[in-house]
């Protein structure tokens, strides 16, 4: 980037690579970082650019041409400063990926390099110290080396920097609907991802075609992927990366948790178990209803377990997540969601006592939070607690197999795991019940993709 961007061969070797660092740490992992009120803009704390970038970190950043800085705090809204990347920062990461020589050596903010694969690595894809530098609870196996289909990397990205109505059924259907602005971003952000895959996949330490992903336990107990990592990945790329693996995911994951820890407790919960048993039905109906995308009736319906409100105000979850006032106001009146709303208010106090002791609130693996934290905060503590529990009996069984860790379910290169067999033992070590569903990635059942590895060709057949 210096050779590209002269200001940055003014800045101390540190403070340029600490600047950078803040560019890439946004194209890898752009949700971490991601800004409470904008999908396109991401966050970092006055604290933590002070410390980063010295004591003028404003001025610097008004000079280089790479981050655009936003408005200051808004104490009307409550919003916090807005940080992007600029289309030239873009363009120079884009170049990086494409142009990048077959083989590399990535490092990271601190000038180390960041191992992603490796012949003499990790014995272990979770690390044995926890976020706090603890021991963590999961200590089971699971290779640290995946490999992925380069293969179908590169013909997704040919795929997706094609005609719009060249797109097959399953990638037409996840964009139906999206305004011409924001297809366009959706194609980006595939793009950008499957490249920084093939990137990693360049890393001079490993086999070829391999890379490492390892996991660190939160505080929760959840693990969480390091470094570049499928967890971030959007679906598509994901499910082109690990190409012929089946997907093992809890059906409603926490809604399952939840009613199950509430009838522990001797309450029941009708509308919510109607649901539970529903699932799909009720999803299309409030779709079609309130006319929302079922990914974002989904996403309500997760929100209302952690107390989301249906509130009507511009600045709150609801109004943004369904994008305007009007529809706000449907969700809020729709009698699924009130109903919804008042069995899991009643629910959430009820478990946060369940689960309070002298020490804090203590989740099934052990892991405390403060009885001083938010009541949203406490009950994701308690249901993240269970399905690390759930995963760590998933790891014991089936480790060596998994390519992928995500919090409600596991990627496998076992296509005959015994499904009932691994919910009977979650039951026997948990006492709660689950129901896994297996898939394939739609990009095969909806893209038929055909690979030849051997002449490395990829046919797409839409049904």
């Amino acid at each position: 980037m210096r050779s590209q961007v002269p200001e940055l061969s003014a800045l101390s070797w540190p403070v340029a690579l600490v600047y950078v660092s803040l560019i890439w740490a946004n194209v890898i992992n752009p949700k971490r970082f991601q800004h409470a009120s904008s999908s396109n803009h991401f966050f970092v704390s006055c604290k933590t650019l002070r410390e980063l970038l010295g004591p003028t970190y404003n001025r610097l950043l008004r000079d280089l041409p790479l981050i655009q800085q936003g408005n200051y705090y808004q104490a009307k809204n409550k919003e916090t400063r807005k940080y992007n990347l600029t289309n030239q920062a873009k363009e120079l990461t884009q170049i990086f990926l494409k142009t990048s020589p077959e083989q590399i050596n990535l490092i990271s903010k601190n000038n180390k390099p960041i191992q992603l694969r490796t012949k003499h690595g990790p014995t272990s894809a979770i690390l044995s110290r926890n976020i706090e530098g603890n021991k963590a609870k999961t200590q089971a196996f699971i290779k640290p080396s995946v490999p992925i289909s380069t293969t179908s990397l590169h013909r997704l990205i040919e795929i997706l920097d094609g005609p719009d109505n060249l797109l097959p059924i399953g990638l037409r259907e996840a964009v139906t609907g999206l305004p011409v602005n924001e297809l366009e971003q959706w194609k980006v952000e595939r793009i950008h991802k499957a490249e920084l895959l093939l990137l990693a996949a360049k890393d001079t330490q490993t086999v070829s075609g391999e890379i490492i992903q390892q996991y660190q336990e939160k505080s929760t107990g959840r693990l969480y992927g390091v470094n570049i990592h499928l967890q971030y990945m959007p679906k598509e790329v994901r499910q082109a990366a690990l190409f012929g693996q089946p997907e093992y995911d809890i059906s409603n994951c926490q809604y399952t948790i939840l009613v199950q820890l509430a009838a522990r407790e001797g309450l029941k919960l009708p509308t919510v178990e109607y649901y539970l048993r529903h699932k799909r039905q009720e999803r299309t109906r409030l779709a079609k209803k309130l006319n929302l995308h079922q990914s974002t009736i989904k996403e309500l319906l997760l929100s209302l377990i952690f107390g989301m409100a249906l509130s009507i105000k511009r600045d709150e979850t609801l109004v943004k997540t369904v994008g305007s006032v009007n529809k706000a106001k449907q969700v809020r009146d729709d009698l699924t969601f009130k109903s919804l709303r008042k069995e899991l208010r009643e629910t959430r106090k009820v478990l946060i006592k369940s689960h309070t002791q002298r020490t804090g609130i203590c989740n099934a693996i052990g892991k405390r939070i403060s009885k001083n934290a938010s009541e949203t905060k406490q009950l994701a503590h308690i249901l993240q607690g269970q399905e690390a529990a759930i995963q760590q009996v998933v790891i014991e069984l089936h480790g060596p197999s998994i390519t992928l860790l995500q919090h409600d379910g596991f990627t496998s290169t076992d296509c005959n795991i015994d499904l009932k067999k691994l919910e009977a033992e979650i039951f026997n070590k948990t006492g709660i019940k689950v129901m896994y569903e297996c898939s394939f990635p739609q990009a095969q059942k909806n893209l038929s993709l055909l690979i030849n590895e051997s002449h490395t060709t990829l046919t797409l057949q839409a049904y």
